[in-house]
């Protein structure tokens, strides 16, 4: 769920790196996992519509709930291009630069967003009194640090992120 408060004590630095690296991986791996599994019924669907032009109820729903999810209007089931960038966004994260990222982004773990907020990668919000205020903030700014309910929950907001924002669309 989140790092504990004794994280680094009595840790060696390689130590205390190795930790990191050891207790994300698998959260990592996970989160992949369900977003590849996530692909799989996606297309099982795709494929049932375009066979048959109806779906149950549930099925359709979770189609549209999924596109909302990622943030898309369209319908999938009847929108070429909402279903090409769904499937698109759908996608996995090498663990690599996920680790690599945690680990630069959170200082090892050691960072108050991370400790305080589970925020491993600095992700921001813009919803007032929902995160956590960066002590050097400009004046007027309104952002604010996400706070995540656990560890995991950070790793899937990043994953999500990389693969719904305009600024990494190239990657």
């Amino acid at each position: 769920e989140q790092f504990p408060n004794d994280f680094d004590a009595d840790l060696q630095k390689d130590q205390r790196k190795e930790a990191f690296f050891m207790s994300l991986l698998p959260m990592v791996l996970l989160a992949n996992q369900t977003i590849q599994q996530e692909r799989r019924e996606l297309r099982s669907i795709l494929e049932r519509y375009r066979e048959t032009h109806t779906l149950p109820a549930e099925d359709r729903e979770w189609v549209k709930d999924l596109a909302g999810a990622y943030g898309l209007r369209g319908n999938p089931l009847t929108d070429h291009r909402t279903r090409s960038i769904l499937l698109r966004r759908i996608d996995i994260i090498p663990p690599s630069l996920a680790l690599a990222q945690a680990a630069n982004e959170s200082a090892w773990g050691m960072s108050r967003f991370a400790r305080e907020g589970n925020n491993l990668f600095g992700q921001w919000t813009f919803n007032p009194g929902s995160g956590m205020v960066r002590k050097n903030r400009p004046p007027g700014a309104t952002y604010e640090v996400q706070r995540f309910r656990s560890l995991y929950a950070s790793i899937r907001g990043y994953i999500k992120n990389l693969n719904t924002h305009s600024a990494y669309q190239g990657m």
